[in-house]
């Protein structure tokens, strides 16, 4: 009788461990998912538009505590078969985020998409990752920038505690890929939502590329007989805030109409938000 009372005690044991390594795990999964948060974009009149979706195509709640049950029992049987002096390392290297991740959900079934702006003759849609690589040069860079700018906001805000903590990103010369307006502005539109002062260093005196930035500062290099020099170039900085400040207004403080078409399905398919 005691050794059943004995057996009941560790399965009851056993049962609770399973519970909160499940729980454990929906947890981590929750915080990837919540990484998608940082992938929005805002058009005028309140709109939205996700551009980032996670699917890591979670088991529900009783099939996972039902894999982790016998996750917990195949992890028991291995400890109490594994030489003592090797205890230590297996439980490090069996019991870990990913291993009660890969238990909860079926990672082979997961799915990261991006949404793809409208480019003519295409409709705005979400795309798998893997579809990414067939993406034009400025499309790819954009969809590498999507995941690093909302995976460095995510990390900000754990580390900080706070959603608006500020970022400095500085990229060298992105224009070049992503010349095309509606690639450009998706990349500035990020970086606004996500309190990121971006930095651009770019060779284009392109004013239509000009325009996606409050402040441009031009450095013209300076020959002298021993060293080279960087000054500013007063004059093209002058020109930019004559000629754009109309357009700075608009772009920053209302967006336009063809700004959330970008993002619009064609007619007679749906949209996600």
């Amino acid at each position: 009788r005691s050794a059943l009372a004995e057996k009941e005690r560790l399965e009851a044991e056993k049962t609770e461990v399973a519970g909160r390594c499940a729980a454990f795990a929906r947890r981590i999964a929750e915080e990837i998912r919540s990484i998608q948060r940082y992938s929005t974009v805002r058009f005028a009149g309140g709109g939205t538009r996700r551009l980032l979706q996670v699917d890591l195509a979670l088991r529900d709640e009783a099939a996972a505590e039902a894999e982790m049950r016998g996750f917990v029992q195949r992890f028991v049987e291995a400890y109490a078969q594994a030489p003592e002096a090797d205890r230590a390392s297996l439980a490090v290297r069996s019991v870990t985020g990913f291993e009660l991740l890969r238990v909860v959900a079926r990672l082979d079934r997961a799915r990261v998409r991006i949404y793809k702006p409208k480019t003519p003759g295409a409709p705005a849609r979400y795309s798998d990752w893997e579809e990414v690589r067939a993406w034009s040069g400025g499309e790819k860079q954009v969809a590498c920038y999507l995941l690093f700018v909302a995976t460095l906001t995510y990390a900000t805000y754990r580390a900080a505690g706070r959603e608006d903590a500020t970022k400095v990103l500085l990229l060298d010369n992105p224009v070049g890929e992503a010349s095309s307006a509606h690639l450009l502005r998706v990349m500035v539109e990020l970086a606004r939502e996500n309190a990121i002062q971006l930095i651009v260093l770019t060779a284009h005196q392109d004013p239509g590329i000009w325009k996606y930035f409050r402040n441009l500062v031009s450095l013209v290099p300076v020959p002298t007989s021993r060293r080279t020099y960087v000054q500013l170039d007063r004059d093209t900085m002058e020109a930019f805030r004559a000629h754009f400040a109309v357009e700075e207004a608009t772009l920053l403080a209302a967006p336009n109409r063809d700004w959330a078409e970008d993002f619009a399905p064609e007619e007679g398919e749906a949209g996600e938000a």
